[in-house]
């Protein structure tokens, strides 16, 4: 159907001509995206991530017949995309992107207005520090890890343009362009000069984006990085505990709590700094206590009493349960607070080794003094955001450790999970990821550790149903008790 534009009032037009052109406006807008209070037009929609809670905005949109008419075209686009999301899905930072780049307008950029370069990155960098987390859907506040999220996003790129204050044109743009360094960066490069000339004027966009769709980038190849394997860390933490005995007393403390570090990290597959982030480690914690903490990825659960036992607690938490919340709090040399935010957000995480024998070896439960981390008040917030995970390459490689990589201990814990029999979606589920990321990005091993993994291939657990018919197909007797109890055991089955 149509938009009634023919809607037509003569001479001066008066609150009831806006009225009448809105009333036959009206049935055309779609379901679930508007709200009209008075002579105010609002957006009135359910944030489409997961977790989204039902927003109300202003439109921006003039109570007038030329307002009604552009908040129609908006709702129309809104809710195509909304229908869009709900198929495919969204995070909440790209769904804030698109929001503000097609729906609310950018105050000064109108079809004739141009904006100069450093205008462009002041609003880039108030709808960065306006939006949300991308993947915890909390609104983002201005600390060291947004800061260095910004600096890594965007800063770096934006230092590369010659002039902040000129008007982008072909030649500066070209120029901008080979400014950037001929490294593994440049693809990136690319995508980013491309997003900050999407906020010029339809003419100016016309002119420089087809140039820049023609350049040809390949995109870096995956660098060569380091793997470890069980045997080679346990051999050298071995090592390390031998040290332990003849180090004076502090420094002993200090290497127990990197030990331990590291040994979380392998069993939880987690990032250097996630584990700093436990809420659960010496006390129990209620699963409302967790949701309030979780903030906006908590709004998403229902209410309950239950009470998680302390990681420590070796008796109540058998099995092992780690909670992570949404990151940790340091101070710096001056008695500032940061919050160091983690990548995923809080989660509830359990072992990805199975291996007894590997867990009691590791003794995780019994938790000894954690690292302190105090970065420099000077420090850039990058430094201070990142600190606590450099710390962790630097002490593997003063340490003489097989590998100076963090994130080899997040793979090595990947492949335990999977000797253990894990299914993949588990595994990334525990790690903090999608199962894409996981499949893709997540395969660093060791030869020998890779030979492993293939002698298992053919040696994996029968699901449950599959594995009571070969056991009556073998006349072994399931009704047995003794039977019963190991298939209860293997099958981790309740009473």
């Amino acid at each position: 159907m149509d938009r009634p534009d023919n809607v037509t009032v003569g001479g001066f037009v008066t609150y009831g001509d806006v009225l009448k052109h809105w009333l036959a406006i009206e049935p055309l807008i779609p379901k679930g995206v508007a709200q009209r209070v008075e002579t105010r037009l609002n957006f009135k929609f359910i944030e489409p991530w997961q977790g989204g809670k039902r927003t109300s905005l202003a439109s921006g949109c003039e109570w007038s017949i030329s307002g009604i008419n552009e908040f129609l075209d908006k709702c129309l686009k809104l809710r195509q995309k909304l229908n869009e999301c709900k198929r495919d899905g969204i995070n909440a930072s790209d769904w804030e992107t698109w929001f503000n780049q097609n729906i609310i307008p950018i105050k000064g950029a109108g079809a004739d207005d141009r904006l100069t370069y450093r205008q462009i990155f002041e609003i880039i960098e108030n709808e960065y520090y306006s939006g949300r987390h991308k993947f915890t859907g909390e609104k983002r506040v201005k600390c060291a890890s947004t800061e260095m999220s910004f600096n890594t996003s965007y800063q770096r790129f934006f230092v590369k343009c010659p002039d902040w204050d000129a008007f982008p044109d072909w030649e500066n743009t070209k120029a901008f362009w080979d400014a950037s360094p001929d490294n593994s960066k440049k693809y990136e490069a690319l995508g980013k000069i491309k997003k900050i000339i999407s906020y010029c004027p339809d003419n100016v966009k016309k002119q420089i984006l087809p140039k820049l769709e023609r350049i040809r980038v390949e995109k870096p190849r995956p660098k060569n990085k380091q793997a470890i394997d069980w045997e080679q860390f346990f051999k050298w933490l071995q090592e390390q505990e031998k040290l332990i005995e003849q180090m004076p007393e502090s420094q002993a403390i200090a290497r127990l709590g990197w030990l331990w570090v590291f040994k979380v990290s392998i069993v939880y597959g987690l990032r250097p700094a996630e584990v700093m982030s436990v809420i659960n480690l010496h006390k129990p914690i209620t699963d409302n206590e967790v949701k309030a903490l979780w903030g906006e990825k908590g709004k998403q659960y229902g209410d309950s009493k239950n009470l998680n036992p302390a990681f420590s607690d070796k008796i109540n938490n058998p099995k092992m349960l780690l909670i992570l919340g949404n990151g940790f709090t340091v101070t710096d040399t001056e008695g500032n607070k940061h919050f160091i935010t983690n990548k995923t957000g809080g989660r509830f995480c359990y072992p990805l080794c199975r291996n007894r024998e590997i867990l009691e070896l590791l003794d995780i439960q019994n938790v000894p003094k954690i690292p302190e981390y105090q970065p420099d008040a000077k420090s850039k917030p990058d430094t201070i955001a990142g600190g606590f995970a450099k710390g962790f390459g630097k002490n593997l490689e003063r340490w003489g450790c097989p590998t100076t990589q963090g994130y080899s201990f997040r793979h090595l814990g990947k492949m335990l999970g999977k000797l253990s029999g894990l299914p993949e979606g588990l595994i990334a589920d525990i790690m903090g990821h999608s199962l894409s990321a996981s499949e893709q990005h997540y395969n660093r091993k060791t030869i020998g550790l890779a030979n492993e993994l293939a002698s298992q291939a053919s040696s994996y657990p029968l699901p449950y149903q599959v594995a009571i018919g070969e056991l009556k197909a073998n006349g072994i007797n399931t009704d047995d008790d003794e039977v019963k109890r190991l298939i209860k055991i293997i099958y981790q089955l309740d009473d």
